[in-house]
């Protein structure tokens, strides 16, 4: 069995390396972006077995405004991946490497190789980036939820308010 050696030159190849050099940033971007998702959460007030989210009419807004700021760097990411996404599809269309094999076998096994480590790329990134809006759905319909709760909470309260004033104007009347 022969040893194959794979080796790439960055200078030689500069498309492929600002290829991986740019989603490199990306994906540190995107993680950047993810860990805020991820900590952005909804402060709960527990009572006995109850759960009640603390978010009334007055933090709503700031709330939405802090997960609209996230969705704006997320708009900005999705611009910078699209753009990276058909470049590297281009590439992949018409790969042009200049490798330095020893000979044609191992130029051919590099070719494949980076090929496929490129097209793996891509399909990790778009699963990556479908994560993230999908984790950021998730965020934005918690908000309205809890919103749509503490409206909820707060219109049994007056209903139950208005029932004991009704009682108190039955018990009057007799």
């Amino acid at each position: 069995m022969a040893n194959h050696r794979v080796e790439l030159n960055p200078e030689k190849n500069r498309d492929y390396s600002s290829l991986i050099t740019r989603q490199d940033k990306i994906v540190e971007e995107l993680n950047t972006v993810k860990t805020r998702v991820h900590e952005y959460k909804i402060e709960k007030l527990q009572i006995w077995r109850l759960t009640i989210p603390c978010i009334t009419p007055f933090n709503a807004s700031q709330k939405k405004k802090n997960l609209s700021l996230i969705g704006n760097d997320i708009v900005k990411l999705q611009k910078t991946y699209i753009q990276w996404t058909k470049d590297a599809w281009n590439f992949c269309d018409s790969p042009k490497f200049r490798l330095d094999g020893n000979s044609e076998l191992e130029n051919f096994l590099t070719t494949i190789l980076l090929h496929n480590f490129l097209l793996n790329l891509i399909s990790a990134l778009n699963a990556d980036m479908t994560l993230l809006s999908s984790d950021y759905n998730l965020r934005c319909e918690e908000v309205e939820n809890t919103i749509n709760y503490s409206i909820a909470i707060t219109g049994w309260f007056f209903i139950f308010i208005s029932l004991i004033n009704a009682l108190i104007g039955l018990f009057l009347a007799l």
